[in-house]
Parts: C-alpha cells; structure tokens; sequence
C-alpha cells in the first residue's frame, strides 16, 4: 500500500513538473530561476555536461566581454589619500618666512605651509596666488594686488590686508633681523581698503613680483610674540599658514633636535587640493645615513643625492630616479684684495687656462655634472654659447707662455716660478669640507703646480665657512658653491653694492659697466631686452676673469614607484621639488573617458 502511494506521488510530481515545462514554451516566455531546477529530470547525463559547458563557456565569454568594455572606456587616474615620506638632510630650526631663506630645510617646510600674495609655479613663471588680481602703473613703480576673499588660516580665521602689512612691517623692522630686509627696503607697503594693497618702487624692478613669493605671516598669532623672543616662538616649529599643507606633528630626540615633522593636507585650502593626505619629513645628519634609511624602507624619497652618496644606494629597482639641475654654478672665485697677484688679468687668466676642467669633473663628481665656461647657465635667459666659448678650455702651453712672458720662470731646478726680485708666485687655495670640493680642489692645486704655482690648499669645516670664510672675505682663491634665485639675476652675485657680507660677490668684482647692464635689466620688463643686457653683461665678465667658472652640479632624487605623477627636471630653487609633491599621488581609482 505504502509502494504504491510513492509511486502515485511520484508521477503526480513529474506530471505537475512537465506542466511547468510546457506552460514556460507555450507561453514563449523566459522561465523563473526556481524552474530551471527541473531541468536535470528531462536530459540525459551527456546532455547535462553539454549544457554546464556552455554556460560556463557563456558566463566566461559576457564577463570576458563586460571586463574588456568596462578597461576600453576607462582609465587610471589619481585617487585622494596616502602617505609619502622624505628624508631630508639637516634639521629645520625656524619654519618661518621671514627666516627661512638661511636653511634650505625651513624653506621647504615652510613652502608647503605657506602662501604667497604670488608664486613659482613649476614652468619658472611668477603667477598669482594669494592675490586674484593686480596692476601696474605706467612707470612700474606701483603695483596693486587685490586679495582673494576665500582663503583661511589653518586655525580657521579669514585672511586679510592687515596679515600682508603684518609680514611686510615685520620684515624691514631691523629688531626682526630678517635676511629679506635689504630686498624690502626701497619698497612701500600702503593697505588701500580691506582687500586691496599697493606697493610704492623708488625705481623701477621688473621681478618685483617675484619678491611676493614670501609667505605671508597671520597677525592675529604674531602680533602677541614680543620681537625680542620672536626666535623662541611656539610658532617657528608649530607654524599656522594658509597654504596646502598644515602641521600636524613633529618629534625630537633628546637634545631637543626635531628628528621627524608631519603634515597633513589643509581640507580648507582655497587652490586645487594635493591628492596625498600626509607628508611626512624625516631629518639626517648626512647623505650616507639617508641613503640607508631608503635603502631599508623607511623613507619613500631622497632628493639632491650627490654622485658619491648615490653609489652607495643598493635597492634601486624599487625607486624613479630624476637626474635634476638648479641654478647652481661652482666656481674658483679670485680675490685681489688679499693677494697682490691675483688683480693681474695675465695671472688670473693663466690660472683659468692651467685647470683642466674635463678631468676635474671626471675624477672629482664622476662625470655627473655640466661642464659651464660663464656666469649664465645654459639654457637660462642671456646665455651665449659664443660669448663664454673657446677662451678657458685647458691649455697648459698657453698658460705656461703668459707666466714666462711676465717674467715668472723655473730657476735651478725650482718647481714653483719666481720673478727677478725672487717674489714666489703662490697662492692661497681654499674650499669647504665637501668630498667632491676635496677632490676637485686636490685636481685643480696639482693642474697649478704644474704650471709653477706654488698652491697652499685650505680645508674649512662646512659649519664654519660662513663666519671664518665668506664674512671676513678671508681667501685669495676660493672654491665654492653659489644659486641664483628663482628669478636668475646675477646682480646680486657680480654687482658692486654686494662686495661686502652678506652681498654673494665672492670675487670681489667691481666694473662700473657691468654694474650699468645689471641695473638696466633690473628695471626692464622686456624680456628680449633683459636677455640682451645679460648677454653683454657676460661678454664683458669673461674678459676681466674675476672667476673660473668650473661646474653646474646634477643632483638624483630617487622616489618610490607608488608615487606617480612626477615628472622633474629642472629646479629653480631645491624647495620646488615640492610643487610636484602637489600633483602626485599614491592612490588610483578607474574613471570613464
């Protein structure tokens, strides 16, 4: 009874299954999921395995199809968030625009945290930034800038015209002794109105814009800090600005040195947003330790690594290397006024035709540096490959020539050239306690012995070359390092007003027609003009040899593969390195084209 009761219910369950078959095809429409588990009761086994083939086959083919539209018209693009981290050599002291300038470290700190009424953008040119708009008049003395009215401090308060007089007032105050002062002191800061500011020239600067670069300090924080503690400020270290990144931290050892610094991305910054949400800063005492710390993932980037700090490098497959230059020229810089010989044109031009500078640059920096012959660089406004060639290549018989012509011979076997009132020909060499400098100092002593020099070589510890060197001028042939600043004016640099500390003329150059050409391309705006007048201004430098221009330095900056979208090349200052910082990211999304 019971068999024959399952076998009633079995065929009425088929018969009800085969119904729901048949009224899916009658009615030609597509069945439900929950009917296709009867399907298994009308095939056979191979049938069965036909159809899980083709739909496998099928699945893989619309995935396949779906996953090959979906990559066509899509694309890989930055994504906000992530972290990079950057080693960095030294310390930062004052993240302060008013003192920045004297450390490279504060300077890049404060380039992030801080906004100008303009800046450098990443093309070399001065645009706006803190300022929508501005003017000029006629006889480009007065320029007029109108402030944004969407820009606020990190703590939250409104920028205004009374922050921009603050920073001004507080950089031409001799009580702040800011290296900006001499820059600021021909200029008039008037406040107009609440949103409008003006500036009075006593003479014409077409790079005027350019000195509004500097960060604008807020009021409101250091109006409170009496001038005479102004360096023990809270401020310096914990700095309030209003540019794309703001402070979030920082940790020091136990000597209270500042070992780490973070910063995070200002949600409120008026301008296009970085896409990496923190950046941290990690401090060395030297390139060798920065390199081990990249080297065992700890930094994701080292910038301006010097050849023989590169070498050491081991895990490089994991970084972009970008081979960068800066407005940086080394030169051996001659002063006459602490050594009588040195003022003779012959003599001066003896030794820049005794230096082989193709082999100082090989052995010295490795071949990994440009070979310069004047004081505009190329490729920069006013550079003539003409002008600075074919006249202080190495040239050992022509330099011997001029030193026999003037009198200074080899007498008894002597290896260094005496005149008739036995006077020794000798100079004093001196350079800084860089490994490259010692070396190319090491090359260039044994190129002017060669040709009869007597050569005392001078080492001076990098921590004292300004106060024991470059203040006093104490040095006859002095072998150093000098930039331009972002604007690339050598005024400051070969100008008679700068012969004394803290001006940069290290040869102690005066001509009063050089002088003439500077201060003519100071004043104009015409860009042809001003290439022009630096031509000639160069012409007429190479003539007198104040300088034996020897090197433009390249530097490595190694970054980690999972930061894209850099693309560097050439640097006007080291801090501009981070404006690419900006534009990178870590994070990627898909987006349609």
């Amino acid at each position: 009874m019971d068999k024959f009761k399952k076998l009633s219910q079995r065929a009425k369950r088929e018969q009800n299954e085969k119904k729901i078959v048949l009224g899916v095809l009658q009615k030609k429409s597509i069945p439900l999921f929950s009917q296709f588990k009867y399907l298994p009761h009308f095939l056979s086994k191979k049938e069965s395995v036909a159809l899980i083939i083709f739909s496998s086959m099928t699945l893989i083919s619309f995935f396949g199809f779906g996953s090959k539209l979906y990559f066509d018209n899509t694309k890989v693009g930055a994504d906000a968030g992530g972290e990079y981290t950057e080693g960095i050599i030294d310390y930062p002291r004052f993240i302060n625009p008013l003192y920045s300038q004297n450390n490279p470290v504060d300077k890049d700190l404060a380039s992030l945290v801080y906004s100008g009424l303009t800046a450098w953008n990443t093309r070399g040119s001065v645009v706006l930034d803190l300022a929508k708009e501005f003017t000029v008049s006629e006889d480009e003395k007065t320029y007029t800038y109108v402030l944004r009215n969407d820009v606020l401090w990190h703590d939250g308060k409104p920028l205004t015209v009374d922050d921009v007089m603050f920073t001004i007032s507080a950089i031409k105050n001799e009580k702040y002794n800011s290296p900006l002062r001499s820059t600021w002191m021909d200029v008039e800061a008037k406040k107009i109105n609440d949103s409008t500011v003006q500036f009075q020239l006593k003479r014409p600067y077409a790079m005027f814009p350019s000195l509004l670069t500097v960060g604008i300090l807020p009021q409101h924080i250091w109006e409170r800090v009496p001038v005479a503690s102004v360096n023990l400020a809270e401020a310096n270290n914990k700095p309030v600005g209003t540019g794309p990144y703001q402070f979030k931290s920082f940790t020091k050892d136990k000597m209270g040195v500042i070992k780490s610094y973070t910063l995070e991305i200002n949600k409120n910054y008026y301008g296009s947003k970085p896409y990496i949400n923190i950046v941290n800063f990690k401090f060395y005492p030297d390139y060798i330790s920065a390199v081990n710390a990249l080297d065992n993932n700890q930094i994701d980037g080292l910038a301006f690594v010097p050849q023989e700090a590169k070498s050491v490098l081991k895990i490089k497959n994991r970084f972009n290397t970008y081979d960068v230059t800066l407005p940086q020229f080394n030169a051996v810089f001659l002063n006459g006024k602490n050594n009588a010989l040195l003022k003779n044109k012959d003599i001066r031009r003896a030794l820049a035709l005794g230096i082989d500078k193709n082999k100082v640059i090989n052995e010295a920096l490795d071949d990994y540096a440009n070979l310069i012959d004047g004081p505009i660089l190329p490729d920069f406004p006013g550079y003539d490959e003409i002008a600075s060639g074919g006249r202080i290549y190495y040239d050992r018989d022509a330099a011997v020539k001029i030193l026999v012509d003037a009198g200074w011979l080899l007498k008894d076997g002597n290896k260094f050239r005496t005149n008739k009132k036995n006077e020794h020909l000798k100079v004093s060499f001196t350079t800084i306690e860089k490994d490259q400098n010692i070396k190319a100092a090491n090359e260039i002593k044994s190129n002017w012995e060669d040709i009869g020099f007597e050569v005392e070589l001078k080492i001076v510890p990098a921590g004292s070359i300004t106060k024991d060197v470059i203040d006093g001028r104490n040095y006859e042939a002095f072998l150093y390092g000098e930039m331009y600043g972002p604007d690339l004016d050598p005024y400051a640099y070969w100008h008679t007003s700068a012969l004394k500390y803290p001006g940069l003329n290290l040869a102690q150059y005066s001509n009063l027609k050089t002088d003439t050409v500077l201060e003519q391309a100071r004043q104009t705006s015409d860009k042809l003009i001003r290439q022009k007048k630096y031509e000639e201004f160069q012409s007429l430098l190479l003539e007198d040899y104040p300088a034996i221009f020897l090197w433009q330095p390249k530097y490595a900056y190694f970054i980690d593969k999972k930061v894209k979208g850099m693309d560097i090349t050439t640097l006007l200052t080291p801090s501009d390195r981070l404006k690419y910082i900006l534009s990178a990211y870590i994070n990627t999304k898909r987006s349609f084209k």
